[in-house]
């Protein structure tokens, strides 16, 4: 029985419509004029989808391509890098396709994503069972640290914590899943051996640099001064075991961060000049408890400032 309101799933076929209904062009104006940070696109099956959904919100607002349809797979790459960020809905991807082939689907697109340097979220039934009960089952804990493992930036509820009866204690139990995921000791070493290819640009030499002296020199943190967010995407993409403090004068770049793995965000005044900049910065790093004097900090910045995706500069200053 077919009623108002309801999604309709059809296996090996492509939709010719677009992506975008009538209402949904009206809430995008809404939500532009709202000054919301993301807008997530269902049903996305092919680059275009972005491109029209970027062209309605004036590129103002972050768009994530949820990745449910099959026809999505085929451009996967090119929609990686046209989006903002990927999510990965599981519920109509398995509709939509053999229901075994999707941990295969979601580990590639995961790595896809980091290749291209864009925050993924895994969603969807990853503790369902708790939409009715406190105790999550042994498979959907599995499920969650394995979508940690994998290096997802995100991972989400959705009935659990929109209709269940245990909301908060949801919540707690995907934090503590993913908190003891990520202390396991062998972690670090699984993200680093899952990036096969780095994107042949300075940034991200940059920001794999960066990692490296971090490490070489124990620094506590990296620091990204950004005002697009992407100094500090790049350098979330290659998962230092340093936390990443982005530092930013744009609240709005901070909450986009948010999404980011691994992004501390903290928010300081614009500067104009390379040097104020760096003086600033440290002092912000002091304030922030997270260096201690004495400690290198490795800082990263694009030249000129004030101009998106420059990324090219790489300094050591200690903290004084």
């Amino acid at each position: 029985m077919l009623k108002s309101n309801k999604g309709l799933n059809l296996p090996q076929s492509e939709v010719k419509t677009s992506a975008l209904s009538s209402s949904d062009k009206k809430f995008v104006k809404i939500a532009s004029n709202l000054n919301v940070d993301w807008i997530a696109l269902s049903f996305v099956q092919k680059p275009l989808d972005i491109k029209e959904l970027k062209k309605l919100c004036d590129n103002k607002i972050s768009v994530m391509a949820k990745i449910e349809k099959p026809s999505a797979l085929k451009y996967i790459n090119q929609i990686c890098q046209i989006a903002d960020g990927i999510m990965i809905a599981r519920g109509d991807l398995g509709v939509e396709l053999p229901i075994e082939t999707v941990p295969g689907w979601q580990k590639k697109i995961i790595r896809t994503s980091r290749v291209n340097g864009k925050p993924v979220v895994v969603s969807t039934q990853m503790l369902e069972s708790m939409t009715s009960s406190l105790t999550p089952t042994r498979a959907e804990v599995s499920d969650v640290a394995n979508a940690v493992f994998e290096g997802a930036d995100a991972i989400m509820l959705s009935a659990e914590s929109a209709s269940g009866s245990y909301p908060v204690e949801t919540v707690r139990m995907m934090h503590k899943i993913a908190y003891s995921t990520e202390n396991e000791k062998n972690y670090n070493k699984i993200l680093a051996n899952q990036i096969e290819q780095t994107p042949n640009t300075t940034p991200d030499a940059i920001a794999t640099a960066a990692k490296s002296l971090a490490d070489d020199l124990s620094s506590p943190i990296i620091v990204c001064y950004t005002e697009s967010g992407s100094t500090g995407i790049k350098v979330s993409r290659v998962r230092p075991t340093q936390t990443i403090l982005t530092i930013t004068p744009i609240i709005e770049t901070a909450r986009k961060l948010s999404l980011a793995w691994g992004v501390l965000c903290f928010l300081q005044k614009d500067e104009k000049n390379l040097e104020k900049m760096i003086e600033s910065t440290k002092t912000t790093v002091k304030k922030s408890g997270l260096a201690d004097i004495g400690d290198k900090v490795v800082i990263t910045a694009g030249l000129p400032l004030k101009v998106e995706g420059t990324t090219n500069l790489i300094r050591v200053t200690s903290i004084k």
